[in-house]
């Protein structure tokens, strides 16, 4: 019974650890998402793509920087949200 009461409380702490990584990688996700869109729609708006023209960031970078950071701003939070209810699961028993 100990030994099983020992490893509930290093699982907790391995969980515990990997929801603080988890807030971490979300935290970072978010700011980059606030920092490329701003910086893709000034972009659009300063240089707009007239005459069959536009600038490499409003073709590749704003599009696929800004697809990419918000896919994985969602793959981080599922992956936190995956993490609590384990820790919540393990806390119950």
């Amino acid at each position: 019974m100990a030994r099983s009461f020992g490893d509930k409380n290093g699982e907790k702490e391995n969980l515990a650890g990997a929801i603080r990584r988890a807030k971490d990688d979300v935290h970072f996700s978010f700011r980059v998402v606030t920092i490329v869109y701003p910086i893709g729609w000034v972009s659009a708006l300063v240089y707009p793509a007239t005459l069959g023209h536009a600038n490499h960031f409003q073709e590749v970078v704003f599009p696929q920087g800004g697809a990419l950071s918000i896919m994985w701003l969602l793959v981080c939070l599922s992956t936190l949200l995956e993490l609590q209810a384990s820790y919540r699961k393990l806390d119950e028993e």
